[in-house]
Order: C-alpha cells, then sequence, then structure tokens
C-alpha cells in the first residue's frame, strides 16, 4: 500500500512539473517576443520562502507577482503568496493583477 501511494506521489509531482513548464514556456515566450530577457527558475518548498530566499541570493532589486485575489477574508484583495510577499519579503514588491 505506502509503495502505491508513493507512485502516486511521484506521478503527481512529474504533472505539476510538466504543467509548470508549459506555463513557464509560454510566460517566456510571449516575454521574448517583446524583447524581455527571461531566465526561467523552478523552486521547491514554501513560495513565498524560496522566492524571497532566491531574490535575495540574487540581489534583485524588486519582486515582481500576479494575484489572482482569491483565499479568506485577509487576503481579500491579494492571493496568498502575493500577501505572505508584501508582509515578508525586504525586497520591494509589485503586485499585478
Amino acid at each position: 500500500m505506502l509503495y502505491n501511494e508513493a507512485r502516486n506521489f511521484e506521478a503527481l509531482d512529474l504533472a505539476i512539473k510538466e504543467i509548470g513548464e508549459i506555463h513557464i514556456g509560454a510566460g517566456k515566450k510571449l516575454a521574448e517576443e517583446i524583447g524581455v530577457k527571461v531566465t526561467a527558475v523552478t523552486l521547491k518548498g514554501n513560495t513565498p520562502d524560496e522566492i524571497i530566499r532566491f531574490a535575495t541570493a540574487e540581489n534583485a532589486s524588486l519582486i515582481v507577482v500576479g494575484t489572482r485575489g482569491s483565499g479568506g477574508f485577509q487576503r481579500l484583495l491579494l492571493g496568498s503568496v502575493a500577501h505572505a510577499l508584501v508582509t515578508h519579503s525586504h525586497i520591494p514588491v509589485l503586485v499585478a493583477k
């Protein structure tokens, strides 16, 4: 039973990676078509923490994040990742809707 569950998690992880690569590739293509240089990086872990860690390591001057505006009452205007970035990042955060 545990082996089958582990295999299901591996399949789910692989599917998530494949879907992510499709979306990252599409976004990169759109950006490059208008002359924006893009470096795509996939991070694994707690999303806001990993974004902040990566941005700090890269000496980024700005974090840009989109939001769907879903979540609880506290996140009425911001998504949970955007909310966490705005709250915890020492690097300025630009939220785009």
